[in-house]
Parts: structure tokens; C-alpha cells; sequence
């Protein structure tokens, strides 16, 4: 299943992010606060990886 849809709220200076698949489905949730690098490893049924990175000026 392939990542389709990426989610983002920002809420003072966090930013949630949520990951969907093709079904829509939730994959993983993460919150990053500003200047924060963050990687996702997906279970191993899934052959990729996400990363983020957040630079804001809050």
C-alpha cells in the first residue's frame, strides 16, 4: 500500500502529521515541535520509510 494522503495540523508551534494509505487507512501518527527531525519506519509489510523535517519560525 502506497502513501497517498499526508495529513498536517498545526497547533501553536507543534505540527501533528498523519500518514494514510491508498484505503485511507491511519498508518502512523507523529507530532513534531519546531526545529525537530523525526523518522518513520512503517512496519516491516511495508518496504519504505518516511522522514520530516520541521523548521518554523513560531
Amino acid at each position: 500500500a502506497l502513501i497517498k494522503t499526508l495529513e498536517t495540523k498545526v497547533i501553536l508551534n507543534e505540527v501533528t502529521i498523519c500518514l494514510k494509505d491508498d484505503n485511507n487507512l491511519h498508518v502512523e501518527g507523529l507530532s513534531l515541535k519546531q526545529n525537530e527531525l523525526v523518522h518513520v519506519s512503517l512496519s516491516h509489510e511495508r518496504d519504505y520509510s518516511v522522514g520530516f523535517a520541521i523548521f518554523s519560525t513560531f
